[in-house]
């Protein structure tokens, strides 16, 4: 069974995705500990930041590498398209799944431990396709003269 092109790019996505909760659990983690000694009440808020930050940036670099690979005669302007990768995980890793998991848990009583996991059936879905079609869009390279 040969797989087509889109399904082994989103499987690939997914991939990367795995690898980069890896990351941001490993960062946060890092992050509390080096906090702890210090006893701050937002531990937890520095370590979500740095996490989400890092993380973000190593999905951005494996992405570029090994999921969306420009087509010959096409470039991505390299600030532009980190940048709207931030974005796009901004939107889903932090506003729907919020959204979403105050809709699973206040409306439907869902569990706070399955919501997160209910998420990811619309979330990385909905980021694949704004990376895909939005950040990681190519543009077309201007002729030399």
């Amino acid at each position: 069974m040969q797989l087509n092109g889109e399904l082994l790019q989103f499987i690939k996505f997914g991939l990367v995705g795995f690898s980069n909760n890896v990351v941001f659990y490993a960062v946060n983690a890092g992050v509390l500990l080096a906090l702890r000694c210090a006893n701050v009440s937002w531990d937890f808020v520095a370590g979500n930041i740095a996490g989400f930050l890092v993380s973000v940036l190593w999905s951005f670099f494996l992405n570029r590498r090994f999921v969306f690979v420009q087509e010959s005669g096409r470039s991505l302007p390299f600030w532009r398209t980190l940048f709207k990768t931030y974005v796009s995980y901004g939107f889903t890793g932090i506003i729907l799944n919020n959204v979403l998991g105050a809709l699973w848990i206040g409306v439907f009583g869902v569990s706070k431990f399955l919501a997160p996991i209910l998420n990811l059936f619309i979330s990385v879905p909905i980021n694949f396709v704004l990376n895909k079609f939005w950040a990681f869009k190519g543009e077309k390279r201007q002729e030399e003269e």
